[in-house]
């Protein structure tokens, strides 16, 4: 039997009406108030954090609420729609010491984004549309205390040439020595344990707490690793490799912000090659030393719950032993 709506065998007659503009309209009012209500929550949190994390939103603008977090230290706005640098992103938020803007359109870098006198990491890394263009003059003075990522070899610096000479004393100075330190200070930071309890809950309270720092400082290790790699591709990395690797040392709270939102975890930080290839053999020394922590802290916590299962078993003893002579 033909069929009353195309007059071909087989196709048959459905009762399912296509999408109506009234159906289209509503789908998309429901996932902009999503996106409004997500937006709402992460500015609500910058307000405490200082920390302001809008990446993978779609936002080709940034919400005027957010503006007025003006003491905000980092900013990310990765994984957008932008084309341009928003207007006035300097005078809105002076004291950014983190602006991400990878993974955007954007086809020009703005001088103005220079002013931020605080500044130290500003990524344009996976801008497909700064093929070809120049960075402005304004920037050369910063480069050994600002890491300008911009990943397309064919983006030139505008060289102010009397600058530069003045800041490119040190260039030639790249060394791996504060990556022991690095080491050194996440294997202090993995030897202690907080103390426990007499209560088997608390003591499981404190075996959690540990596994999660324990998995906070490796997800923190891969990040630094992956932001000091890309550090060493630019033309000042001995300055900027010394500047973040203090910064880490010193566990800057802000720094560490800004890589766990950069790189967060379950994201591909390996390049290619091994996760710590900065320096196989020092990375491979560091992981067995902190390895070696985890096991010492995982041995003192045991015998401490080995003594306290001890102490309470003799104390219901004796406590059975003085209600027998009542």
């Amino acid at each position: 039997m033909n069929s009353p709506r195309t007059g071909k065998r087989g196709d048959r007659q459905t009762n399912a009406a296509p999408p109506t503009r009234k159906h289209l309209s509503a789908h998309r009012d429901a996932l902009h108030a999503q996106l409004s209500k997500t937006v709402k929550q992460r500015i609500a949190e910058a307000v405490r954090s200082k920390v302001l994390d809008l990446s993978s939103l779609g936002l080709s603008l940034i919400p005027e609420d957010a503006k007025l977090i003006t003491d905000l230290r980092v900013l990310l706005l990765g994984s957008n729609n932008f084309t341009a640098v928003p207007a006035n992103l300097a005078n809105n938020f002076p004291n950014l010491e983190y602006l991400d803007l990878s993974r955007n359109s954007i086809s020009s870098i703005p001088s103005t984004l220079a002013d931020l006198a605080e500044l130290r990491v500003l990524d344009f890394s996976e801008n497909p549309a700064l093929a070809g263009t120049t960075v402005p003059a304004a920037y050369a003075p910063l480069r050994h205390q600002l890491a300008l990522f911009v990943d397309d070899e064919s983006v030139e610096f505008k060289e102010d040439s009397n600058d530069l000479n003045d800041e490119r004393r040190r260039r030639d100075r790249v060394t791996d020595e504060d990556d022991s330190d690095i080491d050194d200070e996440d294997s202090e930071g993995q030897a202690g344990d907080s103390d426990g309890d007499d209560d088997d809950g608390e003591s499981n309270m404190s075996r959690g707490s540990y596994r999660k720092q324990n998995d906070l400082l490796e997800d923190a290790a891969l990040s630094l690793h992956k932001f000091l790699r890309m550090v060493k591709d630019l033309e000042d990395a001995a300055d900027l490799h010394s500047l973040f690797s203090r910064l880490a040392a010193a566990k800057d709270a802000m720094f560490f912000k800004y890589l766990s939102k950069r790189y967060p975890k379950g994201e591909d930080l390996s390049d290619g090659d091994s996760v710590l290839s900065v320096d196989s053999d020092r990375s491979s020394e560091g992981f067995a030393q902190r390895q070696r922590a985890r096991e010492h802290v995982e041995y003192d916590r045991k015998e401490k719950e080995k003594y306290v299962k001890a102490s309470r078993a003799s104390g219901r003893s004796l406590k059975a032993s003085r209600l027998a002579m009542e």
